[in-house]
């Protein structure tokens, strides 16, 4: 049996592009909900639906511009999802909005590549640090 790297990125690709829909109906629904009930100000739900789609969007075209199996996809979906965070994280009132994470530890999984797995990590830790320093 044969490895085929293409192959391989093709499917961690796919799978990354069904979780991130699921996650981007399910968060904008939170996030909406939320915003719904006063804990957030309208303009900060829009701010929210663009950083969060946006990257999805993108990521879309690119899939279908460059193929399924391209390498850049999930730079992509991680560094949206960065700042995505980032805003989330310093804008929210939530207690449980460290679970937003979530989807992020999901599709590194997809990936199995360590290098790439900590250098998130450590930007989702930056992510935290700032979001502390400007709730102080």
């Amino acid at each position: 049996m044969n490895y085929d790297a293409s192959v391989f990125k093709e499917k961690a690709n796919r799978k990354a592009r069904i979780i991130c829909l699921i996650f981007s109906i399910l968060l904008s629904a939170n996030y909406g909900t939320d915003t719904g009930n006063g804990l957030y100000p309208t303009q900060n739900y829009i701010i929210f639906l663009i950083l969060w789609w946006l990257p999805v969007i993108i990521g879309e075209i690119l899939l279908r511009v460059k193929g399924c199996a391209t390498d850049i996809y999930k730079h992509v979906l991680i560094v949206g999802y960065d700042i995505f965070y980032t805003f989330v994280f310093c804008t929210t009132a939530s207690p449980i909005a460290f679970t937003y994470i979530l989807p992020v530890m999901s599709l590194l999984v997809l990936y199995k590549n360590q290098k790439f797995m900590i250098g998130c990590g450590i930007a989702n830790t930056l992510s935290g640090i700032f979001s502390a320093i400007s709730a102080m």
